[in-house]
């Protein structure tokens, strides 16, 4: 071995530090704010890999394992008929869970989860910098490093527990290996025959070419076990294997391997060639195997089992595969589907440059990929083609398939950026080579002239200036924008954002303006909806029969008693036509208990009612619920089961919020305080059923639900709205109150010396529909539609327009005091197929006022509070937007890709 010299290991050690420091910058912008969200699993795809990972469990032997139809890993299994993606990165994290946690549940499968895939997306950056490293030099692989560090979109999807992460690492460990084989520097005959004496190795070469068949030696075995090229061809097929587990569509990454070995092979002659194409063919069907191999064992369902050689391919996986080429190719008419509807060819590039890399990058990356393939043109493919064929294949690919999205090409981000890198060192070395052939040329023809040697240097020295200049600007502007994208996870996500805000400034039934030392905290009290505050009521609440037929049997489910009254329960339990039992009704006796050394458990009470009741779909019954004197309180806080016998027999769940039943009581509320401080007054939001009269609200502040230490009590006399409308009372209380976070208080809200009664809503708000997150979502101890809002206006905006949907629109927009919506997914999709939503464009349109000549996508991008004015009766009020941007800058990606920023 020739002894490094000084110089060169001083190279060594500053590149060392280079790339430590790339790969810390690299683990800042993936783990920095990784738990994001707080669990409110907004991102579908990992909301649904955290939901079946979450469901399945680990096998207990080897034997469960490969029996796909008993699995408990198999999600089909547990509930999930339709899943897709790889089980190599599901299984992963919920192995880890179990061994982390020891249980599973959907917290902790986004913890491992999300911390898995961002450990892969950092493991990728540095295969960056060793396949850069091994096609071209150390100084491309260290800026390749750090470019696909800085790329944003790789950024973004460390953030989530998605398989494309892991697909895109096993992926660039394949590659690794290809060009391993490709271009390893032991490609020589004498290196070729792999330790063999020269003489005896040309003897076999010419028997294994005239097709005899010679004694080949122990030695030979050996010798051939132990050619670098079979380990590093396995190596490829484990990677590929781990690839394709992860992810179906990395199947074509097998055409890598023998590019690779063409590549090899191709300075090779005559017998020498012909013998090392038999062993690269060899090694092919074992790379092929192994590959195969791998898939069997992390991919188990995709097989029919039950055992190992079990190798069927299993119908229902190849199901759920067809059923996504139709849903991928537009062939299903699926909501999601149509927001690829018009797109051009050129969306996946588009939606690449300006926001998955940054248009710095991006510009810098597709210069580099253009003049690779003008060289590749020009004769210099070799040492191109493996990487620059593998990019312009899933380029093309991805971007002419019906859903184009630019999170389908992230297998060639770390490969773009490895080209971004070679530009810069290309025009740093040009005036260098460009200076060395001039001297070559004069030195050839004996010419002593100084004036083109001071030309060239002088060209050498724009060439290191002009990479330099450009490099630095491209990459620090791509780290700007890495870190200023890094940012939107330090803040509250928007929709989590928007949720406090609707809590705090839209009133629910019953709301506490409580004083904090930070100004005024408003917490609103679920209150069950429909239910009608009388004297001497206990719980009275209703619900909207989901079939006709006839109500048999009533199930109490979920009762709960914090006090110590334990015992057995008797509660009366009617069910009519309208309020307070008028009308037709049938009742039941449920009886029930509670004892002590079960605290919190669940018990369930059946009975069948004294008489059927005839139910019609769609009709609102109501119900009371009451217990005997003494018997009270009880905390029910789960559902009512109902069982309606028509044409076949249903089941229908009414779910019930915290409510406590005593015979005393009218309604008595328990809720805990999220922010200390002090509270004189509350407001409730009070309808009148019946006719507007003359009634007096009574309002009493408990710090125990037996009612023996009231902290405060106030009571309103007035003449209520009828009908729809709502109004706002304030209730001053006659003891000023300090209420202490975390602990739990009780509020009576019943009638005085009034008949009639009244109903307690919270403001109207209505969504875009299913399709989509509605607001607000489950937040700091909220429901917002189990008693705060209510329920059922939802537009369904994707629903084709017709005279029905134009009804329900002027139902809700007549009705409705807010309209929220949470995303782009339908503003930005359906008015570009005007033909079949004209009556959402024009909605869309006049709803925000957006001038003629604008699109309406422009609008809703653009849009800020003052800026356009509707002509729909509704104004905006608030925008929640998080841009990336660092301090007073900020860009709008709102124009983005659909799944970028929703």
């Amino acid at each position: 071995m020739v002894e490094q010299k000084p110089n060169s290991r001083r190279r060594q050690v500053v590149f060392g530090i280079l790339l430590v420091l790339i790969l810390s910058a690299a683990a800042f912008l993936r783990f920095r704010g990784l738990l994001w969200g707080e669990y409110q699993y907004l991102h579908p795809d990992e909301r649904f890999l955290i939901w079946v990972g979450t469901d399945i469990s680990p096998v207990n032997s080897l034997a469960e394992y490969w029996d796909t139809v008993n699995s408990s890993l198999n999600p089909h299994n547990r509930g999930h008929g339709f899943y897709v993606y790889g089980t190599l990165p599901l299984y992963l994290a919920r192995y880890a869970v179990d061994w982390v946690y020891g249980h599973s549940g959907f917290n902790e499968m986004t913890d491992i989860g999300r911390f898995l895939s961002a450990t892969a997306d950092l493991l990728t950056v540095l295969f960056v910098y060793l396949i850069g490293e091994k096609v071209y030099n150390r100084r491309v692989g260290l800026l390749a490093a750090a470019f696909s560090a800085f790329a944003v979109l790789q950024i973004q999807l460390s953030h989530f527990f998605t398989v494309d992460t892991f697909t895109t690492l096993f992926a660039m460990v394949a590659i690794y290996f290809a060009v391993r084989i490709a271009y390893d520097k032991n490609n020589q005959a004498a290196e070729s025959l792999n330790g063999l004496s020269k003489k005896s190795a040309e003897n076999e070469l010419d028997s294994i070419v005239d097709n005899e068949s010679p004694k080949i030696s122990t030695s030979r075995y050996r010798q051939f076990f132990k050619d670098p090229i079979l380990s590093l061809s396995l190596g490829f097929g484990i990677a590929l294997g781990l690839a394709v587990s992860s992810k179906i569509s990395a199947a074509p990454l097998a055409l890598l391997l023998p590019v690779a070995m063409f590549i090899r092979l191709f300075d090779l002659k005559g017998k020498e060639q012909s013998r090392r194409t038999l062993e690269a063919l060899v090694y092919l069907v074992l790379a092929g195997f192994v590959s195969l191999l791998v898939f069997r064992i992390f991919q188990p369902m995709a097989f029919s089992g039950p055992g190992f050689f079990g190798l069927q391919p299993n119908e229902a996986w190849v199901a759920n595969l067809r059923e996504l080429q139709n849903q991928a190719g537009g062939d299903v008419d699926f909501p999601p589907a149509l927001q690829w509807a018009r797109r051009s060819v050129w969306f996946a590039w588009q939606n690449m440059v300006l926001w998955g890399m940054g248009l710095p990058m991006g510009l810098l990356v597709w210069t580099g990929f253009i003049w690779i393939g003008w060289r590749i043109i020009k004769g210099d493919w070799r040492k191109h083609i493996l990487l620059w064929g593998w990019s312009a294949f899933i380029f093309t690919w991805q971007s002419l398939i019906f859903n184009p999205s630019m999170r389908y090409q992230l297998l060639i981000y770390p490969i773009l950026a490895i080209f971004a890198g070679w530009v810069i060192i290309q025009i740093y070395d040009w005036g260098k080579k460009r200076a060395t052939d001039k001297e070559r040329e004069r030195e050839g023809r004996l010419i002593d002239n100084a004036a083109p040697e001071v030309s060239d240097r002088k060209a050498y020295k724009w060439g290191k200036a002009t990479a330099i200049i450009i490099g630095s600007i491209v990459l620090i502007a791509t780290a700007a924008y890495a870190f200023s994208f890094s940012n939107i996870y330090a803040r509250p996500i928007t929709r989590v954002d928007a949720s406090r805000w609707i809590y705090q400034n839209i009133p629910g039934p019953i709301n506490l303006p409580i004083k904090t030392q930070d100004g005024e905290f408003n917490q609103p009290i679920p209150y069950p909806y429909n239910y009608v505050i009388k004297p001497e009521t206990s719980f009275v609440s209703g619900f909207s029969a989901k079939h006709s037929g006839e109500l048999t049997e009533i199930r109490l489910g979920s009762i709960i008693d914090p006090q110590t009254n334990f015992g057995d329960k008797e509660f009366r339990l009617t069910v009519s036509e309208e309020p307070a039992g008028r009308g037709r009704s049938a009742s039941v006796i449920l009886e029930t208990g509670f004892y002590p050394g079960e605290p919190g458990s669940i018990i369930h009470s059946n009975a069948s009612l004294d008489q059927p009741l005839e139910l019609s779909q769609g009709e609102e019954y109501f119900f009371s619920l009451r217990l005997p004197p003494g018997q009270g309180p009880v905390t029910i806080n789960g559902s009512l089961d109902i069982s309606i016998l028509g044409e076949g027999e249903f089941s229908q769940s009414i779910p019930l919020t915290d409510v406590l039943v005593d015979s005393n009581n009218p309604h008595l509320l328990s809720f805990v305080i999220q922010s200390g401080g002090l509270l004189t007054d509350l407001t409730l939001n009070i309808v009148s059923p019946g006719h507007p009269e003359e009634r007096t609200i009574v309002v009493s502040l408990y710090s125990r639900p037996d009612g023996s230490d009231q902290l405060a009590e106030s009571e309103l006399t007035g003449v209520f709205q009828s009908g729809e409308a709502f109004s706002s009372n304030d209730f001053v209380l006659n003891n000023l109150v300090s209420l202490e976070e975390g602990q739990q208080y009780y509020l009576n809200v019943g009638m005085k010396n009034s008949s009639g009664e009244v109903i307690l809503r919270g403001t109207p708000i209505a969504n875009e529909g299913a399709w989509d997150d509605g607001l607000p979502v489950r937040l700091d101890g909220y429901d917002g539609f189990a008693g705060i809002y209510e329920p059922g206006l939802n537009f369904d905006m994707y629903e084709d327009d017709n005279p029905n949907k134009l009804a329900r629109f002027y139902d809700i927009l007549d009705h409705a005091e807010y309209l929220l919506i949470s995303s782009s997914r339908q503003w930005a999709t359906l008015p570009r197929l005007p033909e079949r939503y004209p009556m959402n464009s024009e909605y869309y349109r006049r709803l925000m006022g957006c001038p003629i000549e604008y699109s309406i996508e422009v609008c809703y991008n653009i849009a800020q509070v003052g800026d356009f004015r509707g002509d729909l009766g509704f104004e905006l009020v608030e925008v929640f937007q998080s841009n990336p941007g660092i301090g007073p800058l900020s860009l709008n990606d709102q124009p983005s890709e659909e799944a970028f920023t929703v």
